[in-house]
């Protein structure tokens, strides 16, 4: 299962209504794709990167999944490229720098803040304004803060405008969630070899498929667990999903955006197999795990 929304409306995308409604801002966002991509491209030197533009076409999906055709109408053409450009921008400080002594770990640890300050510094050449640059730099630190109130509220742009910041930043991070938590299985995983596949991994691979209905506020997770460890370990990540969406909620309630959970839809065949074999093999322990019985 690939799909998450039947029947939604791609000519009503995030760029699509970016391209239709200004044009000139449109090529201006497709210039700080095209820097973040030749960024990528260019410093591969750490894991991640080699995702990284698969990661941002799925929060990209993701978020125009999230988001109602209607209510993206509503958007100024501003509040549309700043977060498509900040959709871009938001991992940016994973790639490391050629001085820097940090660790990877470290690295990822500090990725937000380290991209607050990379979009500041790079403003001119990603064709931003300070104005721009700044908004952009605080949307994409929100995007791991576990308190949104430490972001400004909103800012002024020009004459007459003003961009609520933390909403755009709560949406950011549920688009960034939704695949962190459960879609993003690096190819290179599955190509190099000596590479142990840990729980993280097999969770995500169990992830048969996530549905999201912006017209009921739905959001499912479908899983096939190979393991009881997996199981347990995909429930934890729904549940800290689910409480990242109760923090950020009252931010997306402000753009009209009313998700209140994620629920999970488990495929247990798996599972009852390996019941199966433990009971020819003379284990006999009933086992009952979050309220599936095998």
């Amino acid at each position: 299962m690939e799909g998450y929304m039947a029947g939604t409306d791609w000519t009503k995308s995030f760029v699509t209504i970016l391209k239709y409604k200004d044009m000139e801002k449109y090529h201006q966002y497709e210039r700080v794709v095209q820097i973040v991509k030749k960024s990528i491209d260019y410093r591969q030197d750490n894991f991640d990167t080699h995702a990284g533009k698969e990661h941002i076409s799925t929060v990209l999906k993701n978020a125009d999944f999230l988001v109602p055709s209607e209510i993206k109408n509503r958007w100024s053409v501003d509040e549309v490229f700043l977060f498509l450009c900040s959709i871009w921008l938001h991992d940016i400080g994973k790639i490391r720098d050629f001085d820097s002594n940090l660790s990877y770990k470290e690295i990822l640890s500090q990725h937000a803040e380290r991209s607050y300050n990379f979009v500041l510094k790079i403003n001119e050449k990603l064709s931003l304004d300070e104005k721009e640059s700044l908004i952009i730099a605080y949307v994409v630190k929100g995007h791991t803060l576990l308190d949104l109130s430490e972001l400004p509220e909103k800012k002024g742009l020009g004459i007459g405008k003003a961009i609520h910041i933390r909403p755009l930043s709560a949406l950011l991070r549920l688009a960034d969630e939704l695949d962190m938590s459960y879609k993003r299985v690096p190819l290179i995983v599955k190509e190099l070899s000596g590479i142990s596949k840990n729980l993280k991994w097999e969770v995500r691979d169990s992830i048969d498929g996530i549905e999201i209905n912006s017209n009921m506020w739905d959001i499912v997770v479908y899983s096939t667990p190979n393991s009881f460890e997996t199981l347990e370990a995909v429930n934890n990540a729904v549940e800290w999903t689910n409480k990242i969406i109760e923090s950020i909620r009252s931010e997306l309630r402000k753009a009209d955006i009313l998700y209140r959970k994620i629920d999970l839809n488990i495929d247990d065949t798996l599972l009852k197999g390996i019941e199966k074999k433990s009971r020819k093999e003379g284990d006999v322990r009933s086992i009952s795990i979050f309220g599936y019985e095998i």
